[in-house]
């Protein structure tokens, strides 16, 4: 066996193991193994469940304030890739999460759209915040940035102020 690649596809809940191997790489051959259980299984299923049980708790209504604050509205797409992002970060802080093999695939099957729109959608709606509220956004960072912030910093740190507001 060659390797093994995990895609988690938090909607239905089930996990896909494509395995490549060896007698096949030469003719380009896939097979995709659907998988029931496998070790690590329980830790896929577990980061979605753990992201919906506390998705009750971050009020969506904090989350789009501050997103309208820093000048974004609603007739961007990624208006609501980055709310929904943002309430991911937020409520799943016990479990290591990567934007681009968590958070833009799960947004992506939630609005049935593929990953590299909701990455491009999050992205322009950064660039409109660092163009027209760059001091909002220093405020938020809690220190001057000096350059703008990468989608997965944008993410972190919106969510980071919004948690440490909710404990004052």
């Amino acid at each position: 066996m060659a390797g093994g690649i995990c895609l988690t596809f938090f909607e239905n809940l089930y996990v896909i193991f494509t395995f490549f191997f060896t007698e096949f790489l030469s003719l380009g051959f896939m097979i995709i193994i659907e998988a029931v259980k496998a070790p690590w299984e329980s830790f896929c299923l577990s980061k979605h469940r753990n992201m919906e049980r506390k998705e009750e708790q971050t009020s969506m209504k904090e989350i789009y304030g501050i997103i309208r604050k820093l000048g974004i509205t609603s007739n961007y797409k990624g208006y609501y890739f980055v709310a929904d992002a943002i309430q991911l970060a937020m409520n799943a802080q016990d479990v290591p999460m990567k934007i681009t093999k968590d958070v833009y695939p799960y947004l992506a099957s939630k609005y049935k759209t593929k990953t590299l729109n909701v990455e491009h959608n999050i992205r322009t709606v950064i660039n409109v915040c660092w163009e027209t509220n760059r001091k909002g956004m220093a405020e938020i960072a809690g220190h001057p940035l000096n350059y703008k912030p990468t989608n997965s910093d944008f993410i972190d740190m919106v969510a980071y102020y919004l948690l440490s507001v909710q404990e004052s």
